[in-house]
């Protein structure tokens, strides 16, 4: 694939190659894991919570927006967690006062909106589930170095809380605690960035269609349009979420792999068909685990929990464009280090060395 960049700003004609390089492995991430069914066991079970609100949300669109339908209880019986009659009958009254037949007002609408966006990503609940997650996803990384039979149902059996998981497997470190921690704020922090965005998306939606009404001079709205842009919608925020849930997955399990490793022993980079070139570059070679707190450590040679953290401002990309327009080759400060995830939706997983004699060593 051939790009001309000549006519774009350097730093954005950068940013757009090293960007490229790092989605190179994005089309794969609706896909069942490459190499390791205890990864994709953690990556289903973290897509599911977010995939299952998105569903009902947007079947609860659909029905108040396209079929102009009741939608409380038909959202009352799907619904995945338990809603409280009062919530129910307060949407309920407000679609009652227009009949169930006729179309609220655009006010109404955005109004609504907002109701079903509490209802259907409820930020304290899915807070909660996504930091047990984040738990979960950390152990991912211990539970594979067992081989477990049954990756779904040894998924299912971790613990959801440190407290848990230290009285169940006393092999919790104590900076382990802090890592799984920061795990845990990330996690809360990606489910309040979803939901800003999932609302964003729907009034935008519901906004240009009232466009469209206004412009058509028609009463309600044209459903045809906006069945089609709700149902792209979705499709854009589950993929979006299954990414975020690959790229989270990798580093929480990754971490918790490492720090179940014992000191001096040596792991090693695990591909797969169809990588990106510098995932390439790595797969097969061996490196050395280390703590995170020791002091002289070696970036090329060695692993320990958190170190993905150097390569924020790093670039994939070999090359860069400078001022003038010429391309030079990147300075060693500005290459990405060897550490799984290499990029967002990497899908390399480390595993145990068999015999450092007849590895390539890092």
């Amino acid at each position: 694939m051939l790009l001309d960049l000549h006519h774009v700003e350097t730093s954005l004609a950068n940013a757009t190659v090293d960007m490229l390089c790092k989605s190179l492995e994005t089309a794969m991430a609706d896909d069942p894991h490459p190499t390791d069914p205890v990864t994709g066991a953690m990556e289903d079970a973290t897509t599911l919570p977010i995939k299952r609100c998105l569903l009902g949300l947007y079947d609860a669109m659909l029905t108040l927006f396209v079929t102009r339908d009741s939608v409380l209880h038909k959202a009352a019986t799907t619904s995945w967690w338990p809603v409280t009659e009062t919530e129910c009958q307060k949407l309920e009254r407000r679609m009652m006062m227009h009949g169930h037949g006729s179309a609220l007002t655009f006010t109404d609408y955005l109004d609504v909106i907002d109701c079903l966006l509490l209802r259907y990503l409820p930020p304290d609940v899915l807070r909660d589930q996504v930091k047990a997650l984040a738990v979960k996803q950390y152990l991912t990384g211990h539970l594979r170095t067992q081989s477990p039979a049954d990756p779904v149902l040894a998924i299912a059996t971790l613990p959801s809380t440190v407290a848990r998981a230290r009285a169940l497997w006393h092999t919790i470190q104590p900076y382990e605690l802090a890592v799984i921690e920061v795990a845990q704020a990330n996690a809360a922090r990606l489910v309040t960035d979803i939901s800003a965005l999932t609302r964003s998306r729907m009034k935008k939606i519901i906004i240009e269609a009232e466009k469209r009404r206004i412009m058509d001079g028609t009463e309600t709205f044209a459903p045809a349009p906006l069945a089609q842009e709700l149902a792209d919608t979705f499709g854009d925020l589950n993929r979006d979420w299954r990414r975020i849930a690959c790229t989270e997955v990798a580093t929480n399990s990754a971490d918790g792999f490492l720090a179940s490793m014992r000191l001096g022993t040596w792991v090693e980079w695990l591909a797969h068909a169809g990588c990106c070139d510098a995932c390439r570059m790595f797969n097969g070679r061996t490196f050395k685990v280390v703590l995170p707190t020791q002091k002289a450590k070696d970036v090329q040679r060695d692993q320990w929990p958190g170190k993905q953290l150097i390569n924020i401002g790093r670039s994939i990309a070999k090359r860069k464009r400078m001022e003038d327009g010429t391309m030079v080759d990147r300075e060693e400060h500005e290459l990405i280090v060897p550490a799984i995830p290499l990029h967002p939706t990497c899908r390399c997983v480390w595993i145990p060395a068999s015999s450092i004699e007849n590895k390539s060593v890092a």
